[in-house]
């Protein structure tokens, strides 16, 4: 008899490569959706959970040759986050005044600037700020970010532009 899981489908070497998938992406997704969506953690998790049991049934397809399972995965998950309302995220505040004694730098420094960064960030459109996120923190070429939000790769590149661009007038205007 060959067995089967609680989704109605057979178990087969197919869950082996699916979990090892699981390992090497889901951290990715869920640091991904908390950043780009500004989601809580539990809701990012949700959201990467349900897109791995939509990749699970589509995987035997989505593993042929010329197919993208990480676009896939990505739309999911954003797909799913459209769908669903989304509370607002927490905040979490660090004690500002300990020090990182091992690089001489004051964590209040690291902090106010990684909280600088992400002020900037949340202010861009919520399309520029997940090219920006999808290329320069989780390393998508542009074609695959195309694949990802379902545009063309041209437009990527301009939106990519276009968020560098506002990114940049903000720094300026704030060092007059």
């Amino acid at each position: 008899m060959i067995p089967q899981d609680g989704l109605g489908t057979v178990s087969t070497h197919l869950d082996d490569e699916i979990a090892d998938y699981f390992r090497a992406h889901y951290p990715r997704l869920v640091g991904f959706l908390r950043k780009a969506s500004e989601l809580t953690e539990e809701t990012a998790h949700q959201a990467a959970q349900h897109a791995f049991l939509v990749l699970r049934k589509k995987w035997p397809d989505l593993r042929q040759p010329g197919q993208n399972p990480r676009a896939y995965l990505y739309k999911t998950a954003e797909n799913w986050v459209r769908r669903n309302d989304r509370p607002e995220p927490l905040v979490f505040v660090d004690d500002l005044t300990t020090f990182d004694q091992a690089a001489g730098i004051a964590v209040e420094e690291e902090v106010m600037l990684s909280m600088r960064i992400d002020e900037l960030l949340a202010r861009l459109p919520e399309r520029q700020r997940q090219v920006i996120f999808l290329h320069y923190f989780h390393r998508f070429t542009m074609n695959e970010i195309a694949e990802i939000l379902g545009i063309t790769p041209g437009t990527v590149k301009s939106t990519a532009s276009d968020a560098r661009g506002n990114l940049r007038g903000w720094l300026e205007q704030e060092s007059r």
